[in-house]
């Protein structure tokens, strides 16, 4: 049998305030080479997303930067709710997390 591989997915600690202006920062390890696609959603709605390429290791950081509207919209917000979608090829995996 083939051995398993673990797949991973780690968000870099940060503020609403500065993933608003940079982005959110996803840490992807074990998953397979190739195109990993990260989407941040509130309420069912697409806020952010981004996409990297994993080399033959199956490590890379994706960083989602937010739609101008998204920014506008969650500017002002004392809590928001997000839910985070890594996709590397088969593998998925979802984070929901509050700012």
């Amino acid at each position: 049998p083939k051995p398993v591989k673990q797949f991973k997915v780690k968000l870099v600690n940060t503020t609403l305030a500065k993933a608003l202006k940079k982005g959110v920062t996803a840490k992807v390890s074990g998953a397979a080479p190739g195109k990993v696609k990260f989407v941040l959603t509130r309420r069912g709605k697409t806020v952010g997303s981004g996409k990297a390429v994993a080399g033959t290791s199956g490590s890379t950081a994706v960083k989602a930067k937010f739609t101008a509207r998204a920014r506008k919209s969650l500017k002002k917000a004392k809590k928001v709710k997000l839910t985070a979608k890594v996709t590397a090829g088969e593998d998925r995996a979802k984070i929901v997390f509050v700012f």
